[in-house]
């Protein structure tokens, strides 16, 4: 059996970077792979707990916990709640790479490694580990790797251009990603979907957990990484008061229990709301994987590094005609009818998808 290290972003607590990682290791798994996630730390990252005794120190940690605020006890409770999700699905490597030194074991303990998915890929934080260069030529694969960004500045061509002529094989998630490689190399990788959408509906369903604070009203679900547009707020209020929807929000503090939702009750909180408000792509995936309406808008971020999502959210909401759900100041229709969309050939075209995914695999795997 082949064994796969995959390298991706494991710092952070992000319902998309979990499940997506997740998501490559179950369909890896039943390709017949043995995969696991190299542990990839910055120095001041927190490090999965590995063991039990090491989970009830935490638990002691935070139930002693006397902070000066809400939102330090919340930001534990979530962080426990994550450590507790990677304990129980995640198969993490003995070896670690911290503060970008790998050790130079690591290449003989897996036959490939693989990059991806997530933006691993993006200039103003990426570093070498991320292209794999600590392994041999031979062993670097890329799976639906990001930049996160349309167009690679000029400063990093060069770097670049060495990169990614040393990977064996590559592949990624958006087609701006696509273009980014063939100017830098003379070549066109494949666009894949992002690992999530390769997993079916039905194991997602399965891994979904109720919150113990929910209790079957109905609602809206409010995910956001960055900050609600203040212009659309009185659409979102009208939504919610015309159709007698709770606006249950994950990610705010003000929204304690929201807030500490793990990523399976995050699934749970997906497939069961009557309306999903993001600007998150895995928000919009898992919506669009449970069939569930609705609204995604773009982030408006003004840092220079700072990821821009647009583009793998048009090629999700392009790839099963679902364009009217990007909410922007000329597309304001799915305000106007926010349950009025359909899913038509959803399952042929990721049937589609999922195997030109393992097509690709197998090939780059030598399977």
């Amino acid at each position: 059996m082949k064994r796969v290290g995959i390298i991706t972003i494991t710092s952070g607590m992000n319902y998309g970077n979990s499940l997506q990682n997740l998501a490559l290791i179950m369909f890896l798994r039943d390709m017949g792979v043995e995969a696991e996630t190299i542990l990839n730390r910055h120095r001041c990252s927190h490090i999965p707990l590995q063991g039990l005794a090491k989970l009830k120190s935490m638990l002691t940690i935070l139930l002693n916990y006397k902070g000066n605020g809400g939102g330090e006890r919340l930001d534990l409770i979530r962080q426990k709640k994550y450590l507790e999700f990677d304990r129980k699905y995640i198969p993490f490597s003995k070896t670690m790479i911290v503060g970008g030194r790998v050790p130079e074991t690591l290449k003989n303990e897996y036959d490939f490694f693989i990059t991806g998915s997530d933006i691993v890929w993006n200039p103003f934080y990426c570093t070498p580990v991320m292209f794999l260069q600590f392994a041999k030529k031979v062993q670097r694969i890329s799976y639906a790797a990001s930049f996160g960004i349309s167009a690679l500045p000029a400063k990093h061509r060069e770097q670049y251009a060495t990169w990614l002529s040393d990977m064996q094989a590559i592949s990624v998630r958006e087609n701006a990603g696509s273009h980014i490689v063939e100017e830098c190399i003379g070549t066109t990788p494949p666009v894949h979907i992002d690992p999530t959408l390769l997993i079916p509906r039905e194991q997602w369903e399965e891994l979904a957990q109720k919150p113990d604070w929910y209790h079957g009203q109905r609602y809206m679900l409010t995910y956001c990484l960055g900050n609600p547009p203040d212009k659309y707020q009185r659409d979102i209020v009208r939504i919610c008061e015309e159709h007698v929807l709770e606006n249950i929000r994950i990610l705010d503090e003000s929204f304690p229990e929201g807030y500490t939702v793990d990523p399976c009750e995050f699934l749970y909180l997906v497939f069961h709301a009557e309306l999903i408000y993001t600007d998150s792509f895995h928000g919009a995936v898992f919506s669009t994987i449970f069939e569930r309406p609705f609204i995604v808008f773009a982030r408006e971020e003004t840092q220079e590094n700072f990821c821009n999502i647009t583009s793998r959210i048009e090629n999700l909401l392009t790839m099963f005609s679902l364009e009217d759900r990007l909410l922007s100041s000329t597309n304001k229709k799915c305000l106007e009818t926010p349950f009025l969309l359909h899913f038509d050939n959803k399952d042929e075209i990721l049937k589609k998808e999922r195997e030109c995914a393992k097509l690709y695999l197998e090939k780059a795997l030598g399977l």
